[in-house]
């Protein structure tokens, strides 16, 4: 049975909503060390802080926004060295066999956990982060240790692979129809027109850097009879 339950209109944003559930849910249950799970709204550093600051723990998705495409690459280039370790995840399901659904972290090279200090001060003026510090709070400030968890969905990638490996081919098979004449269709007599519609193809389908692309001008001459 739900604890607490809001109705609102859908042109207001989910974010500021979390921290008036939470308030709500603790002056009912009024027990500390709770967990909150939510999605990648409920992940803003205020709601995780005010979380912090109730006792109560949390379990979120991080979108690009608090985890950005640099910091994704810093985390993952020691698992493309063969430096760092991964652990499968598995599910049992209701046929009662076990499969692997995930990595996170031996022997798959795919996901694994990093611990951070997540340093905030409470009047939400400044906040920072760093690695290797038990929680604590002093004066203004609150400190907490934070697991992130690096994932790769065996499910999730296979998708992203097959969505790639379908735009590769359309992007191929549209460029081998630029070299077709056709009635009615323009002739690139010009290697700028030639890359423009390269461009406008790799553009459309989204593979920029994953074609070669190798436009060749020949001249030939021809000998006119004089009558």
């Amino acid at each position: 049975m739900p604890i607490a339950t809001e109705i609102l209109s859908g042109e207001k944003a989910d974010d500021p909503l979390y921290i008036p559930a939470i308030e709500r849910v603790r002056s009912t249950i009024k027990q500390s060390e709770l967990l909150y799970i939510g999605d990648c709204k409920m992940a803003s550093i205020g709601t995780r802080t005010h979380i912090v600051l109730g006792g109560d723990f949390y379990l979120c998705p991080l979108n690009a926004k608090q985890s950005p495409r640099e910091k994704l690459i810093e985390y993952l280039q020691p698992v493309w060295d063969i430096k760092q370790e991964l652990t499968i995840i598995n599910y049992d399901y209701a046929d009662g066999k076990t499969r692997d659904i995930a990595v996170r972290g031996a022997s798959r090279r795919e996901g694994f956990e990093l611990k951070f200090l997540q340093k905030v001060e409470i009047d939400g003026q400044r906040q920072f982060a760093q690695r290797g510090e038990p929680p604590h709070a002093t004066g203004s400030e609150i400190s907490w240790e934070e697991r992130q968890l690096v994932v790769r969905s065996f499910a999730i990638a296979q998708t992203e692979e097959n969505y790639l490996r379908e735009r590769i081919q359309k992007s191929s098979d549209a460029l081998e129809q630029l070299k077709i004449p056709r009635r009615g269709k323009k002739k690139l007599t010009s290697p700028d027109e030639w890359e423009s519609s390269v461009a406008a193809i790799l553009k459309r389908y989204r593979t920029n850097g994953l074609f070669k692309i190798d436009i060749q001008t020949q001249r030939v001459q021809k000998a006119k009879r004089r009558y």
